[in-house]
């Protein structure tokens, strides 16, 4: 059973890995850029603290958040070329300063999140709801 469970964290951890360095790095259009190292080092980080204190649930819900805003980023600036801008605007991946912004922003974004997600669970411990 415990190598059962071991397989488990494990093949968790392999995929909240592509899941924020795909979710983080949609931006750099280059995959050999140095910008794509900031979301590897911190979800790697991330998730060896998940690990480590198994806050797997929260880091999950912390990479749904990343992707639900990666969402939101997406289609909002589909309807802001659509609808404003000429179609002589080159892609937001192509821009080099939204590259860093769009980059940075999504790493903040699931970092933030997970440390929301922790100290919530933090206070839910503390403060046990009263029947």
């Amino acid at each position: 059973m415990a190598i059962r469970q071991q397989l488990r964290r494990l093949l968790t951890g392999i995929i909240y890995s592509a899941a924020i360095v795909l979710g983080a790095g949609i931006l750099v259009a280059d995959p050999t850029s140095p910008l794509l190292g900031i979301p590897v080092l911190v979800g790697g980080g991330l998730i060896i603290h998940a690990l480590n204190t198994a806050h797997l649930d929260e880091l999950g819900y912390a990479i749904m958040g990343l992707w639900a805003t990666l969402l939101v980023l997406s289609v909002s600036t589909g309807i802001a070329k659509t609808f404003l801008f000429s179609r002589t605007h080159a892609p937001i991946a192509e821009i080099p300063a939204a590259q860093v912004i769009g980059t940075l922003g999504l790493t903040i974004v699931l970092v933030g999140s997970y440390v929301y997600l922790l100290d919530r669970g933090r206070s839910d411990v503390r403060d046990p709801p009263s029947a």
